[in-house]
């Protein structure tokens, strides 16, 4: 009679094994499915936390690095003047930009705008081409923006 109970056992094992298996499957997945739902409709009671206040002042934009003075220069980004930051004998060419605008948060919303972008790459480059046609400039990266002039005369 073992030997019957064991035979029928192994007949029957691997159908009753995928049965378990496909069950327990179900199981989770309605598990998973319904903690989803949940989550959702949570989510959709919840509204949203307010954006973050948009950063007020001004930042400086540095376009780049020279030795001496350099020429009269265009206006450069957000149509700003140029200005010069003098310090350890070279001199850094910046702009005030409003943070609103050039912030951390702003600025990698407007990087996502081409036409932004586009104008803002060009105004870089007036600034530097001008800059260039009487001395020799070290370029920054676009974008390099400190949060005040000891900040740049830091890093010169």
């Amino acid at each position: 009679m073992a030997d019957d109970l064991a035979g029928w056992a192994r007949e029957r094992a691997p159908a009753l094994r995928a049965r378990a298996e496909a069950e327990a499957v179900a199981a989770l997945r309605d598990a998973l499915v319904a903690a989803a739902l949940s989550e959702e409709r949570v989510r959709a009671r919840t509204p949203a936390p307010p954006p973050p206040p948009e950063p007020a002042g001004e930042g400086i934009w540095v376009y780049g690095i020279l030795r001496g003075d350099a020429p009269p220069l265009p206006a450069g980004v957000a149509k700003k003047p140029v200005e010069r930051v003098n310090g350890a004998g070279l001199t850094a060419l910046v702009s005030r930009v409003p943070l609103a605008e050039f912030g951390a948060e702003p600025l990698r919303r407007n990087l996502n705008d081409l036409a932004w972008l586009e104008e803002v790459a060009r105004a870089q480059e007036a600034v530097l081409d001008a800059a260039l046609a009487d001395a020799t400039v070290v370029p920054l990266r676009m974008c390099t923006i400190f949060e005040r002039d000891q900040r740049v005369l830091d890093m010169l």
